[in-house]
């Protein structure tokens, strides 16, 4: 085949290949997976002015959704923003304000919601199913941004509401390149780092131990109870004859019960005090302290700078991701320790 044929059959099958995303985008229908409790803030209602191209996540999507998945959804959304070079913002007002934690470190994704277009016609709300293959995601927002290219008056706004877990092992460098603790937080996380390596326990028992207020999860009773306790607490007893002379031990839990017990246990754990609270039920409080949540993050950015990170499974146990995604984002080896 001569070269201008070549030339010619390349050409076509670009052409081709750009026609059949446009049949996708015009005869794709958005997502309908919008619940009722977020399709009504948004309306039909032309307005006046234009719109930035860009990607914002939306905290608000779920209440039943904890700390992480919330986090993992930052990155998977900042990833996919970044991939395709486009501005990406964090909606973030309950059950706390965002920045009272967390502040931008190297990318600025400030917004004010008075600059979020809620009409239709400026804005495109998308849930990606949470158990959707990784590409068939990413494929589905590249139709969005794709239709936005060729419908200039339509969809500038692309506002994603997932707890997706996506390029987890980049989650390191878009965790830097987006966070740093505020100046309080950082004040309080002083307090407990120190030159001293140490290793991380993690627990969570969800409501097993009667303790704690979850969104799912049984309550054991009496022998039952006593029963779990002792057993984690002989377990970790075991763990820790090999930790490594010199090292301490961090001993993260969401039941204050097993965090009292567990200090008794040896001198080389330590425990970071506060209170433990479900965002679901930090909801529920009429008048919200500003320092709710510091215990959660501590934990994490504790976690983080761990040298290992044990995440402790037996029984009913919930297969917690938080110092999955803390281990992740430290760099660290992250064990999961059954028994």
């Amino acid at each position: 085949m001569i070269d201008h044929e070549k030339t010619k059959l390349k050409t076509f099958s670009i052409i081709f290949a750009k026609l059949k995303i446009l049949i996708k985008v015009f005869l794709y229908k958005g997502d309908l997976n919008i619940p009722s409790n977020i399709s009504r803030w948004y309306y039909n209602t032309k307005i006046k002015g234009k719109t930035q191209q860009k990607v914002i996540f939306m905290n608000e999507f779920n209440e039943n959704v904890g700390l992480v998945d919330r986090l993992k959804g930052i990155l998977s959304t900042y990833y996919y923003s970044k991939k395709n070079k486009l501005p990406f913002y964090i909606h973030w007002t309950k059950p706390f304000v965002l920045t009272d934690y967390l502040i931008p470190k190297q990318y600025d994704w400030r917004i004010n919601e008075s600059n979020i277009h809620f009409s239709y016609l400026k804005a495109f709300p998308v849930m990606p199913y949470r158990l959707m293959r990784q590409s068939k995601i990413e494929k589905r927002l590249d139709l969005h941004i794709f239709k936005a290219m060729f419908l200039p008056i339509h969809h500038k706004e692309l506002h994603i509401f997932t707890n997706n877990f996506l390029h987890g092992d980049k989650y390191g460098e878009l965790f830097q390149e987006l966070f740093k603790p505020s100046a309080r937080l950082q004040t309080e996380l002083n307090k407990y780092l120190s030159n001293e390596p140490y290793y991380s326990f993690s627990f969570r028992f969800m409501q097993l131990l009667g303790d704690f207020i979850d969104v799912r999860g049984e309550k054991l009773e009496g022998k039952e109870r006593e029963l779990l306790l002792e057993k984690c607490l002989k377990e970790l007893s075991i763990l820790l004859k090999d930790l490594p002379p010199g090292y301490k031990a961090l001993v993260a839990s969401d039941s204050v019960t097993f965090l009292e017990e567990v200090k008794k246990l040896d001198s080389r754990i330590f425990v970071i005090p506060g209170e433990i609270l479900h965002p679901k039920e930090a909801l529920k409080k009429d008048q919200q302290s500003p320092y709710l949540y510091d215990k959660t993050f501590i934990d994490f950015f504790l976690i983080m700078k761990a040298e290992k990170v044990y995440r402790m499974d037996t029984g009913a146990m919930y297969a917690s991701g938080f110092p999955h995604i803390a281990a992740l984002i430290g760099k660290k080896p992250f064990i999961i320790h059954k028994f």
